[in-house]
Formats: C-alpha cells, sequence, structure tokens
C-alpha cells in the first residue's frame, strides 16, 4: 500500500526539522518509511491480534497516529485515514456500559492476554490523536508557504480536512466476517454505529476549534481557520446524523446503550457547533437520548432515599451521617458516573435542541415533545394552562398535587425529579440542622451532597436558558393583553374553577403552549429554591436571566399569572418550618413581579395572606424584604386594593422603623405608598401626613435634643444630635413628600417642613445644584414617582452622627432634592415658599 519513494526521509517521523522548503514545500512532509509500515501492517491485522496493538501502549499510539496524520505527505494522507478508521486491530473493544464483564468475557488469545481495552478510551485516543494532528498540519503547511497564511496555505489545509473526511465514511462498522456475516466478536461493541468516523471527525473539529480560540486570542494573527471549522462542523454533524439514524431504529432498551459513545464524542465539541448547522439533525431522537443520558443516572441513583435512616446521633448529641452508609455510597457513584460527569455539557446540547425545536415547530407540536398528551387530573378534566401546568409530574412527598396519567416527558422529568430532591432532603434533620451540630466526620459528605445538589441546578438552569430564550423570541411581537371581561359579561356558568375563585382576568396573544414552557420552569425552580437561596436574594446571574424572563413572558397573561400563584400553594404548607419560609419567599418573588395583572380578589385572599406573617418580622431577612416588596409592588402598579391596605401598611412601617427597617428603606417605602394614594383619596394622603407628623411630635416629646429655637435663628446647640435620630429621620422622611402630594396639601406640608427646618440652629451652608425650571427657565417635566417605578426596597444604612446645625442642613437638602420632583400643578408653589425661606434657612 505505501510503498518506497525515491524522495522519502530515511528518519523517524518525529525528525522533520531542517528542510528547506522549494516552491511546492514538499521535504517538509514525511514520506513513509519501513518503520511507518510496519505500523500499518499492525493496523490491518484482524481483531483477534488487538493483544499486539497493547504492545504498543495508549500514549505511544497515540502519538504515532497523532504525528503520521499530521506530517504524512498528502499523497498517503487517505489511504492512512482509510486504515484507521477500518482497522479491527485498532477497534477491538468492549463498550463502556458493559456491567461486570469477566476477563474470559474481554479475551480472545490465550491465557495472560491483556483484555480488551474500552471503547471509550480507545476512541479518546483516537480523538487526542487527530486534535493533536490538526496542530501540526497546520505548522507545516505554513513552513511548507514560506510561513505564509494566505489563501494557498488555506488550501492546503482545507484539502487535507477534506481528505480526511471523505476517506472516513467507511468505518470498521461495516466489517462483517466473510462466512457467516456476524461482525466479530472484538467489534460488537461498536453496536453497528460509526464510531470510528466520528472519532475522527470529533478530533479534527476539536483541533479547529482550539486552533481558532488560538488564533483569536492572537489578535488574529496565524492561520486563519474558520472555513476550515465550518467545513468539520458539516463533517461532523454528517457522522453524528448517521449515528442518530441507527440508534433511532433500535428499540427503547437498546437506545440507551447504543447512545453512550455517540454522546461521549458530541459532548465534547457539539456545545461549540454554529447551530445552523445542527438543525440538520433529528431533534425528536436528540431530545430523547439525550435527555435520557442526563436524567437517567440521577432520577436512578436514589441519592436521598436513605437519608432519614442513615443520619443519627451521636454520642455528643450532633448528627453523624457515616462515609460509609447508603447514602455515602450512592453519592460516591453518582460522582463518578460517566454521564453525570459531563452533566454541563449535555446539558448545553439539550438546551441547544430545545431551543432549535421551539423556534421550528408549532407551538401545539412543541407542546407534544415537552408535555406529552394532556389528561385529566384527579378532580378536573381541563386543558387550559392554569390546569395543565399545575401538575407537571407525580407527587414527591405528598405536597398536594394531583398527578397527570401522561408520560413524563422532558419537563415533566425535570419537575419531578425537583420535587423528589426536595422531598429527600427536607425528610430528615440534615436539612434543618445547623453547621456545628454536625459531626466532623459528616461535614464532608453534607459538602459533597451539596455540591451535587449546585450541579443539579446548574444542570436545570442551563437546560431552561435557551429554552426561555427561544419562547421569548417566538412569542408574538407586539404582545397584546386582552383586558379582563367585565362583571356585567362575565358568566359564572363557562368560567373555570381559578376564574369562580378569584374572578376574571386578563389574557393576551401568546401561545397557550409557550405559557405551559413558562409555568413548568417557574414550578421546578419552586422546588429547587430552597438550593438557589444559598446563592442569594435571587440567585445567581444565569438563573436570574431564566427567571425574570420567564416571569417577563408569564406576566403579560393574568390567567397564567393567577395559574402559577395557585401552582405553588400546596407546596407553601409542606415540610418544615423552615422549607415553608423559603416556599413562600419564592411565592413572593413571583407575586411581586406579576401583581400588575392578578385580580384584587387573589391579591386579597391568597397574596396578602402569604405576606402578612413576614412584614413585621424579619428573623428571615429575605421572606422579610419579599413581602415588603410585594406590597410596595402592589401600590406602585395602583393596584384596587391599594386603598384599603394603605392605613395598616403606614402605621405598620412607623412602627418597625428603625427596629427592622433602614433609613433609606423606610423612605423608600412611604414614598411610595403616599405617591400612590395621594392621586387617589386626598384625605387617606393627609391622614398618613398627619400621623407622621404626629410621630415626629411623640418623638419630640421623648428626646432630649437641642433646646427648642422656635421661630429664631441665633440660638447656637453645642450638643451632638445623632443623624440616626428617630425624630429626624422622620422629618426628613417627611420633607421628602414634598413632591407626592397635590397642590391641596403641599401648604400645609410645607409649613411644617419650614417648622422642622427652624428647630434646629442655622449655620452657613451650600446647597449643590438647581432647582428645575427656575435658573434654566425651562419647565422640568411631570413629576415622576420614582418610588412607585420600583417596588424593591433599597439597602441604606444610617450615617453617622452629625451636629444640631448639620441636622438642619440635611434637611434643607432633603427639601430642596424633592422640590425636583414638583409636576407643572405644584412646581410655582414650591419655589415661591424656597425663595421666601431661604434666608431664614441660612441657604
Amino acid at each position: 500500500m505505501f510503498g518506497s519513494s525515491s524522495s522519502k526521509r530515511a528518519s523517524a517521523p518525529g525528525s522533520m526539522g531542517g528542510a528547506d522548503p522549494g516552491p511546492t514545500g514538499s521535504d517538509v512532509w514525511f514520506q513513509p518509511d519501513d518503520t511507518f509500515r510496519s505500523f500499518c501492517a499492525l493496523l490491518e491485522a484482524p481483531a483477534v491480534s488487538h493483544a499486539h496493538m497493547a504492545l504498543i501502549g495508549p500514549e505511544a499510539l497515540t502519538a504515532s497516529i497523532a504525528t503520521y496524520t499530521g506530517a504524512l505527505h498528502y499523497d498517503h494522507v487517505a489511504e492512512f485515514v482509510k486504515l484507521i478508521a477500518n482497522s479491527p486491530c485498532l477497534w477491538a473493544s468492549i463498550h463502556p456500559d458493559a456491567h461486570g464483564a469477566s476477563d474470559e468475557g474481554r479475551q480472545t488469545l490465550s491465557s495472560g492476554a491483556p483484555a480488551l481495552p474500552s471503547l471509550r478510551d480507545r476512541a479518546d485516543q483516537i480523538i487526542q490523536a487527530i486534535a493533536q494532528a490538526v496542530k501540526a498540519r497546520i505548522d507545516l503547511s505554513m513552513r511548507a508557504r514560506q510561513n505564509s497564511t494566505g489563501w494557498q496555505t488555506r488550501r492546503i489545509v482545507s484539502h487535507w480536512i477534506s481528505t480526511m473526511l471523505s476517506n472516513s465514511q467507511n468505518d470498521v462498522s461495516e466489517l462483517a466476517d466473510s462466512q457467516d456475516l456476524e461482525m466479530p466478536f472484538e467489534l460488537q461493541s461498536l453496536k453497528g454505529l460509526s464510531i470510528a468516523r466520528l472519532a475522527i471527525c470529533t478530533g479534527l473539529l476539536a483541533g479547529l476549534q482550539g486552533a481558532q480560540v488560538q488564533w483569536e486570542k492572537q489578535a488574529r494573527l496565524g492561520l486563519d481557520v474558520r472555513y476550515h471549522v465550518k467545513l468539520a462542523e458539516v463533517g461532523w454533524v454528517a457522522a453524528f446524523g448517521a449515528c442518530l439514524e441507527i440508534i433511532d431504529a433500535l428499540n427503547a432498551e437498546e437506545q440507551l446503550s447504543a447512545a453512550v459513545m455517540p454522546l461521549h464524542c458530541a459532548v465534547q465539541v457539539m456545545p461549540f457547533i454554529n447551530s445552523r448547522r445542527l438543525e440538520a439533525l433529528s431533534g425528536d431522537i436528540l431530545l430523547r437520548i439525550v435527555a435520557d443520558r442526563l436524567l437517567l443516572p440521577i432520577e436512578s441513583s436514589q441519592l436521598l432515599h436513605s437519608l432519614g435512616q442513615d443520619v443519627k446521633k451521636g454520642n455528643d448529641g450532633k448528627l453523624l451521617l457515616d462515609p460509609s452508609s447508603i447514602t455515602a455510597r450512592r453519592l460516591q457513584t453518582l460522582q463518578t458516573n460517566d454521564a453525570f460527569r459531563t452533566i454541563a455539557p449535555l446539558s448545553r446540547i439539550l438546551s441547544g435542541t430545545l431551543a432549535r425545536l421551539v423556534r421550528k415547530l408549532s407551538p401545539e407540536d412543541m407542546s407534544a415533545r415537552l408535555f406529552g398528551v394532556v389528561t385529566e387530573t384527579k378532580d378536573v378534566a381541563s386543558t387550559d394552562a392554569t390546569n395543565v401546568v399545575s401538575s407537571l409530574g407525580p407527587p414527591a412527598g405528598g405536597d398536594g398535587v394531583a398527578p397527570l396519567s401522561a408520560p413524563l416527558t422532558l419537563l415533566r422529568r425535570l419537575h419531578a425529579y425537583a420535587r423528589t430532591l426536595e422531598s429527600g432532603w427536607w425528610s430528615g434533620e440534615l436539612a434543618t440542622c445547623a453547621e456545628s451540630d454536625l459531626a466532623e466526620t459528616t461535614k464532608p459528605v453534607t459538602k459533597e451532597l451539596w455540591t451535587v445538589f449546585k450541579t443539579i441546578l446548574f444542570s436545570y438552569t442551563m437546560i431552561f436558558d435557551s429554552l426561555v430564550d427561544a419562547v421569548v423570541d417566538m412569542c408574538p411581537s407586539p404582545t397584546i393583553t386582552i383586558p379582563a371581561p367585565t362583571p356585567s359579561s362575565f358568566s359564572s356558568t363557562t368560567a373555570t374553577s381559578s376564574e369562580s375563585r378569584w374572578g376574571p382576568a386578563s389574557t393576551s396573544n401568546i401561545p397557550t403552549p409557550y405559557l405551559q414552557c413558562m409555568h413548568a420552569v417557574l414550578s421546578t425552580y419552586a422546588h429547587m429554591y430552597w438550593i438557589t437561596s444559598t446563592f442569594g436574594h435571587d440567585g445567581f446571574d444565569v438563573y436570574r436571566s431564566v427567571f425574570y424572563s420567564a416571569l417577563d413572558v408569564i406576566g403579560r397573561d393574568g390567567e397564567a399569572c393567577v395559574g402559577v400563584l395557585e401552582a405553588m400553594v400546596p407546596h407553601l404548607s409542606y415540610g418544615p418550618d423552615r422549607l415553608q419560609e423559603t416556599s413562600a419567599t419564592y411565592f413572593m418573588l413571583v407575586s411581586e413581579q406579576v401583581v400588575a395583572l392578578l385580580p384584587s380578589e387573589i391579591i386579597k385572599g391568597l397574596v396578602l395572606k402569604i405576606c402578612r406573617p413576614y412584614l413585621g418580622n424579619n428573623t428571615n431577612k429575605d421572606a422579610f424584604e419579599s413581602a415588603h416588596s410585594v406590597i410596595l409592588s402592589i401600590f406602585a402598579h395602583d393596584k384596587e386594593v391599594a386603598e384599603d391596605l394603605a392605613p395598616f401598611y403606614i402605621e405598620l412601617l412607623i412602627s418597625i422603623f428603625p427596629s427592622q427597617l433602614s433609613a433609606g428603606q423606610f423612605e423608600h417605602a412611604f414614598t411610595t405608598v403616599m405617591s400612590a394614594i395621594a392621586d387617589r383619596d386626598d384625605a387617606l394622603a393627609w391622614w398618613g401626613m398627619e400621623l407622621l407628623a404626629n410621630t415626629i411630635e411623640q418623638e419630640r416629646d421623648q428626646e432630649r435634643g437641642p433646646a427648642d429655637v422656635g421661630g429664631a435663628a441665633g440660638a447656637v446647640a453645642t450638643t451632638a444630635l445623632p443623624s440616626s435620630s428617630r425624630q429626624l429621620e422622620l422629618q426628613l422622611v417627611y420633607a421628602a413628600q414634598i413632591s407626592t402630594v397635590n397642590l391641596v396639601l403641599l401648604r400645609s406640608v410645607l409649613d411644617k417642613v419650614r417648622r422642622y427646618i427652624l428647630r434646629y440652629p442655622s449655620a452657613p451652608m451650600t446647597l449643590v445644584g438647581l432647582v428645575p425650571g427656575l435658573e434654566s427657565g425651562k419647565p422640568s417635566s411631570d413629576r415622576d414617582t420614582a418610588g412607585a417605578s420600583s417596588s424593591t426596597l433599597p439597602s441604606s444604612t444610617i450615617s453617622a452622627p452629625v451636629t444640631a446645625a448639620a441636622a438642619r442642613q440635611r434637611l434643607c437638602e432633603k427639601a430642596f432634592d424633592a422640590l425636583s420632583g414638583l409636576d407643572a400643578s405644584t412646581r410655582e408653589e414650591g419655589l415661591r415658599w424656597w425663595l421666601d425661606n431661604r434666608a431664614s434657612f441660612g441657604v
């Protein structure tokens, strides 16, 4: 096959330097020698000669293939690639999932012969060798063209890549015995799949992807391989697609085993392939086999099934989880599982597949892929969005959600395992104890458990990321929100259970399957918030992107919003108190974002009931802040219930300040409430301002601060007045309301602010800034209630103590800042007040 050549180099393949390339650079390339021909003869040997191949050793074998493939003269590349792809001796192996294979089953020669290698190990050797060959081929191609990176060099590399791809199409998987037409025993691990071809294509693409990354890091110096990457991607997709076709023809049990090796190759390069090229693959097959490969190991691990029995109390009263316990052994088995170790790239593959299906299929077809056939629940038969997605899987832990009889498709499986994981963890004492209550031998196991929990959360988030992005892209633009029917046109006989309970809600032109997907994401995350909360109030960056994007879609459809909240209600009463607080926090996070479209009945009957226990108790800081954020969101969106809620909430804010609220939080919350009710009811707004003013007077009577100065400005106090003084902070909040009240109340508020300022001794002061509309002569924009635009409580700290004169300056500055928020109806009155009193204020 590889005859001698007059231009043959006598040295080994490693000694290729020193050549002076001519116009074609032929001296750069390696010509076959005796060593090379001996190696080729070994590759041509039958499968039973695998022991001879084993004598070379894995490292030497990889280096030999890499060197020859990368340096061989292009006249001989095609034949050598064919040998690698069709070598029975090279590809004699056992399948990675051959459980408990005995030595006798793995040996085909006499006693003492080495066992058959793993197909995964052999494929990895070829992938590594071809990837190394890519770098060598690029370097030699540039040397052949005197270090040129022009089109001729790129053409040389392109020709080599095309040769590699075309000559690996027919591989050893097609080899059959000439007599009985059965695959030799040593090659049965291939399961009829073109693994050799796929491994060569994978190594080729991996090497080119690495070269492209290196080229970009070096400011695009060197050979541009973008076209070559595209060429290799097309070849790899064709090879992987051929494997998928064979897998699709197998039965369900055989598919999982057959998909192991194709997916092992896929995880190394597929996440980095252009998505347009991947559209040629069958999304249905890929969705099925990747989902099984990713989820079956964690579903079948029964990781926390015995956790309650394995956790015991030691003699010192501390909780003990023995490293040799069933839970610890299951944990170790899961962590060493090949599929779990590649969970990140598998998740990316699955995520991309879902995104392509969403963009390619109609909403109904997409729903069938992700949810299957929806049938009756235990109580009600319905196919609307609020009922379809309220039960995504069988109950785990008895949290009251009715099961569906539909098969567990992908989103149902994700939801079901999230519930199983939550139920298993919170069923034992380990979930509720402090770290100090753990025995020293338990802490490493617990740490590894949490590593697995977070890995699963990351996997879920990675899967949902592209799915949610695709749904957002496919939503109608513009999205039309259809208002809820009026009470006169609303019929209770045709209403759903949710409408009968909470009244009619708005709908939208978003297809129901898209709402189902977002509902599934939010419902699944509800059972994982106990993990998410360890990263912070609303998780980490990618999680936040997925979470708020899903809420953005759901938040355009009132009925879908109601369905999301109703689906979480049974979960709120499940598990120990700590889990219930965590579940309530997640419920309030969702409620805050969708409250704008919620009917008043569900706000009164459900949302406020969940928030109320946490409004005056900051033991759980996340729940405390979430509860207040929901209330502020109600005021910010001017819901009907806001007027009835205002008296209670204003009194609550005053009562818990400053013990539970910082000065900044109190000001933000009070301003948001006053901005919402000022346009609704002047009497209620006046009541709120008077309540705050009365509280200030009560504080003045209780505090022993500087002497009253009445209207005079001459007395100088030497006593320091802390700015954290409740009286001063309340006065600052009162002054901030100048921009929120209407004209009918403005004069009274300004008069009180003036009296508060003059109570403190005067001192020279300078205010930085201009009152909008005064110096410039241009009217400012209408009042924008900044407090109402955001319902999140800002964190704030009390400033350092200041003197009484400094306290007066702070009040002046607060009043001056508030004047900038006046609208056209109040601006003239406010500016006149400032100009009339600035001299007495000392500014």
